[in-house]
């Protein structure tokens, strides 16, 4: 039994799916942007200067941890997504 005016629950799946989806992959492509930046506040963190090896290390790492979650949210979304549209078809018929 389905009201009138509220979306069925497949929806509601499907649309946080892709939201978590296009996070991710922001995240995947953002990751060394945003690495790069993690890197600038600790250099100013560090009242301007740091070690280049250290520098290099806390960009890495960074670009990596981004990359990593955001890899985790859109494989999570993507099949979020699936589940989403099995649902739909299942409630279709």
């Amino acid at each position: 039994m389905e009201i009138k005016g509220k979306p069925p629950f497949s929806a509601i799946v499907a649309l946080v799916s892709l939201t978590v989806f296009v996070t991710g992959l922001i995240l995947v492509f953002n990751s060394a942007g945003m690495a790069q930046t993690a890197g600038n506040n600790a250099v100013r963190a560090n009242f301007g200067s740091m070690d280049t090896a250290q520098f290099l290390l806390i960009i890495e790492n960074s670009a990596r941890a981004y990359a990593v979650g955001g890899a985790v949210l859109a494989l999570l979304g993507g099949l979020g997504l699936l589940v989403g549209a099995v649902m739909v078809f299942w409630d279709k018929r």
